[in-house]
């Protein structure tokens, strides 16, 4: 239940980039490449997979610890005690689950030209440079022999 939650406040919150898009850069994150629908997509579905993971850790390490210290007769018989010693494994357990659930997926993301949207497939490198407020025009495959599309976009997952 707190899982479904979790993802359906995540579509909720960010409802407005899917139906818009997300920004997406080049590597350095200084050229402007427009709106992309499908890196929209990737990040709220891997911002919900990470929050919908947050709470799990909390739900199963007291319980495993209690167990194990039960099963080696560590538990305290004070019953203010054990619920001392539960509430601190509880945070300690949301202490260490937030950050590694957030940090399952790279803040920055990479998709390649092929799983874009149709529209910035076909982009020439250097469309709009965010730093200087230029926009810049290239012209077909350098002497380099490198392709005439860009090849990666990225985009920030946000959390």
């Amino acid at each position: 239940a707190v899982a479904t939650a979790s993802a359906a406040n995540v579509y909720m919150m960010r409802r407005h980039e899917l139906a818009h898009g997300v920004e997406v850069y080049d590597t350095t994150g200084k050229i402007y490449y427009g709106k992309s629908k499908v890196a929209a997509n990737h990040s709220v579905r891997e911002t919900a997979v990470s929050r919908a993971m947050i709470p799990f850790p909390a739900m199963l390490l007291p319980v495993l610890v209690k167990r194990g210290m039960d099963w080696l007769t560590l538990w305290p018989r004070s019953v203010p005690a054990g619920r001392c010693i539960e509430l601190a494994l509880c945070l300690g357990s949301f202490t260490l689950a937030v950050p590694m659930c957030l940090a399952i997926f790279p803040q920055r993301c990479k998709l390649t030209r092929e799983q874009m949207d149709e529209g910035l497939r076909e982009l020439k490198p250097a469309k709009f440079d965010v730093s200087l407020g230029l926009t810049k025009k290239t012209e077909g495959s350098n002497s380099r022999g490198e392709s005439e599309f860009v090849e990666e976009f990225h985009y920030n997952r946000g959390v």
